[in-house]
């Protein structure tokens, strides 16, 4: 019998405590990436930076991240690894590697 395939949503709800803690919100490259992509738009943006600790924030993002489907996960993925490769690992299982 074939295993069923992990969703995005899986991954990020397996992963959600460790994203949180180790997703850095206080420069801009992650929302710029997102948003360069069509993934997050101004509010989208806005209604993680309205949330008050660096925890929230990052549980904001995920929660927005989880409506907007496969191919936006994929974008998210694609710039965690290049802003954390730990955490690109940990979500992914697969080994970073630097692409500048």
């Amino acid at each position: 019998m074939d295993m069923v395939e992990e969703t995005f949503e899986d991954v990020l709800e397996r992963n959600r405590v460790e994203i949180v803690q180790c997703l850095q919100l206080d420069r801009t490259f992650l929302f710029d990436y997102l948003r360069s992509k069509a993934v997050f738009d101004i509010g989208d943006c806005d209604l993680v930076h309205a949330e008050r600790t660096r925890e929230q924030k990052a549980g904001k993002l995920l929660d927005i991240l989880m409506t907007k489907g496969d191919e936006s996960y994929s974008h998210f993925v694609d710039a965690i690894q290049l802003l954390n490769p730990h955490l690109f690992e940990k979500i992914t299982g697969e080994k970073a590697t630097a692409s500048e």
